[in-house]
């Protein structure tokens, strides 16, 4: 492999591969898939808490094939390079080695998406959405509607396999209603986004410049609520407890022109990048030092 391979990028929480590439001599760049690489050690979660009593059958796993690294909750840091898709408008100044490069998409559709029904012009846009994995909450979805109807507001649901339901395969005045939607199209008409807090969800809504109410559920869908709260582009509540008076005024907070909307603006500036080309563009740098520093006298 040495021959063939001047260095080598792997997810950090697949550590398989950055022990393979320690054994075969080569450095390995991390990028990470989510901001686990930034979270303060004082971050609390229980995922966080699940990682700490694990950590040290992990340290000695990494010192049976002579790897000592550091961690930052469930990812393994390279000592090469470790990557971020955020920003420090976002997270503040990184740990060292951790370089943020911004946000991160998709060159192509995922390929199940429809054409985005036209949005109104004449009323505030809600969209909610909790991913493509634990969608499956129709009592948070029924309050959100009864929530919007109250404001006035047009509301798009993303709702998997719920949309196939009775209640909501129906057509419903004011609201529309996917399995799967086009979110980066439909951010671009929202007033407000409701999300799960999933790292890709986020860093969709923060580009889009959508203040965001977050209900993180598991996870790491913890940690990107911390920085939503901490930077004010947005609120964490439980949906799931939550009435529908409450959300009524939480919606109605969002969509006023106030902090949230404005420090929403400054982060989503440092948004504008492409995140993907400059994290390669820094491997490619990273290992083209490497190789010289490797053939210098």
């Amino acid at each position: 492999y040495t021959t063939l391979f001047r260095s080598v990028v792997v997810d950090p929480l697949y550590y398989a591969a950055a022990i393979a590439a320690h054994l075969a001599s080569l450095p390995w760049a991390a990028v990470s898939n989510s901001l686990n690489p930034v979270i303060p050690p004082s971050l609390d979660s229980a995922l966080l808490r699940t990682v700490r009593r694990l950590s040290p059958r992990r340290a000695e796993l990494f010192r049976d094939y002579g790897l000592e690294c550091a961690f930052s909750g469930p990812d393994v840091l390279s000592p090469f390079l470790t990557v971020a898709f955020a920003t420090e408008a976002l997270v503040g100044p990184p740990p060292d080695g951790v370089a943020l490069v911004g946000p991160s998409f998709p060159l192509n559709d995922r390929g199940d998406e429809v054409a985005a029904h036209p949005l109104p012009t004449d009323r505030p846009v809600i969209y909610a959405s909790f991913g493509s994995q634990i969608y499956f909450w129709p009592g948070i979805f029924e309050k959100i509607l009864a929530a919007g109807r109250a404001l006035n507001a047009h509301l798009v649901f993303s709702l998997g396999d719920l949309a196939d339901l009775p209640r909501w395969s129906a057509p419903i005045e004011h609201c529309d209603v996917y399995h799967y939607a086009p979110q980066l199209e439909v951010l671009r008409g929202a007033s407000v986004f409701i999300t799960h807090g999933g790292a890709n969800s986020v860093m969709e809504g923060i580009a889009a410049g959508v203040p965001m109410l977050i209900s993180p559920m598991c996870n790491d869908q913890f940690h990107q609520a911390h920085f939503i709260a901490r930077v004010g582009i947005g609120c964490v509540e439980n949906l799931i407890d939550a009435p529908v008076e409450f959300l009524v005024e939480r919606f109605r907070f969002l969509l006023t022109d106030g902090a949230e909307r404005s420090s929403m603006q400054a982060v989503s500036s440092t948004y504008q990048v492409d995140g993907a080309r400059r994290a390669a563009q820094l491997i490619i740098n990273r290992s083209e030092e490497h190789t010289s520093e490797l053939q210098s006298p």
